[in-house]
């Protein structure tokens, strides 16, 4: 990859311009200084001028992109070090203005990994469509990511990684991750930097719904969408582990405010069992919360996921058991996914009926 930039032919002509006054100037400031010990006062007063017009010049050369740092270093060095500092900034600003008008910064080489492409609508369903991203369970990964990030070339592994930038999935951190020991140093780098860009992501939107919040905290719709983000960044496997216990505490306090004025619904009941299952010692909160939504006659997959989870924690197989043959007598249950399967496995040689257990 190329990190030079290409300059123009005005850059260059600012460039020896610039380099053309400050040498002036540098030369008047040897010849004031040459009068220091007959015109003390007119030398000093001179001297600041050109110390100013020293950084008046600098600013001057590319006012539209810099700040006032580099202006007032330069004038710093003439009105403090006379001809000698003249000359430093003879040679030193030219060339750190030189490098910083034709070399990419970090943050612009690390940006080129991930170009920002405008896709029309189709031209991203085709491209969810043809990558097995628009599947019944969106939560699967497509096989040709792991295997790609495993095998594929430098090249292959840059295209996958600027896909599942773009349809994340909290199913892809463990990929990503697996870049991150990759030994090729780009895609360590890409890696590395889709993380930190995801990660980046959902932490901006954390601090807008909570802004949001703390503006209208008697909102139910809004606290409960802070409630289920801060669930989803918990569980996304991007944030460290000290984060992802804030977000696990931000979500269950924000769902036990909701539950102060209103009913708990499905979803409700499945996000606090999947958060107390990662709080130590409260897998018997989360079985409470998991166990009315088997009051109904075709619970979803996570329940019995959940509930499989809860039961294999609190050593009640014969619960499981019997969570088994319920599951295997709901008609509506994919029986080709992995967790009905392997829930499915528990039925032999065993029969009745789950609400009958406790």
């Amino acid at each position: 990859m190329d990190n030079i930039k290409q300059p123009t032919v005005k850059l260059e002509h600012q460039f020896i311009l610039l380099s053309c006054l400050l040498f002036i100037l540098l030369v008047l400031d040897s010849i004031v200084f040459s009068f220091i010990a007959t015109h003390t006062s007119m030398t000093i007063v001179l001297h600041i001028i050109l110390a100013l017009a020293a950084g008046g010049i600098v600013w001057w050369y590319n006012r539209e992109n810099w700040s006032l740092r580099i202006p007032i270093v330069a004038a710093l060095f003439f009105l403090t070090m006379g001809p000698i500092g003249a000359a430093i900034c003879l040679f030193v600003v030219p060339l750190y203005i030189w490098d910083k008008s034709h070399t990419m910064s970090l943050r612009e080489i690390i940006s080129t990994y991930f170009i920002q492409d405008l896709l029309s609508p189709s031209a991203i369903l085709y491209d969810r469509i043809t990558n097995h991203l628009e599947d019944i369970d969106p939560s699967k990964i497509p096989p040709q990511f792991q295997d790609l990030m495993a095998y594929g070339s430098v090249q292959q592994k840059t295209i996958i990684i600027q896909k599942m930038l773009r349809y994340f999935n909290p199913k892809f951190v463990p990929i990503l991750r697996q870049g991150l020991h990759d030994p090729s140093n780009s895609i360590r780098v890409q890696s590395a930097t889709a993380i930190s860009t995801l990660n980046h992501r959902y932490f901006q939107k954390y601090l807008d719904l909570r802004s949001r919040l703390e503006q209208d905290n008697d909102n139910p719709e809004l606290l409960l969408k802070f409630a289920d983000f801060c669930q989803d960044y918990a569980f996304s496997g991007l944030g460290d582990e000290e984060r992802t216990q804030n977000m696990r505490r931000y979500s269950l306090v924000s769902y036990e405010k909701y539950l102060e004025k209103y009913a708990p619904t499905t979803e409700i009941r499945l996000s606090l069992g999947r958060l107390y299952l990662e709080e130590e010692g409260e897998v018997h909160e989360a079985y409470n919360w998991l166990k009315p939504i088997f009051d109904e006659p075709h619970p979803p997959v996570k329940a019995y996921e959940y509930m499989m989870k809860a039961l294999m924690m609190m050593h009640d197989y014969e619960g499981v058991r019997t969570l088994a043959y319920k599951a295997q007598k709901d008609p509506l249950l994919p029986q080709s996914d992995e967790v009905v399967q392997t829930l499915l496995l528990w039925t032999t040689g065993f029969k009745g009926d789950f609400n009958e257990s406790e």
